[in-house]
């Protein structure tokens, strides 16, 4: 928790990382689940994964991973684990 005013958060927010704080916690989120299908096991799915970190709409969700990082959650997948990608 941080003990500092919502105005403090968003001035230090705009300021150092050039966003918002709700630009910023989704980016960090995305960033995770990046980082857990680099670290897939064999038996887990995109869909588990996006939800574990609070993606509840996975059309969505595969849009914005899209977006941030120019592919699909199942080519990060499929590329860096060595494994072909289970949809569910």
């Amino acid at each position: 928790m941080l003990a500092v005013s919502d105005r403090t958060l968003r001035l230090c927010c705009a300021e150092f990382l050039r966003m918002s704080p709700t630009q910023y916690v989704p980016l960090r989120r995305l960033e995770a689940v990046r980082r857990a299908l680099r670290d897939v096991k064999p038996d887990i799915v995109v869909a588990e994964i996006a939800r574990r970190f609070g993606f509840s709409e996975l059309g969505h969700f595969a849009e914005t991973y899209r977006a941030r990082f120019g592919e699909a959650p199942t080519a990060t997948l499929q590329c860096l684990s060595g494994m072909r990608p289970t949809f569910s």
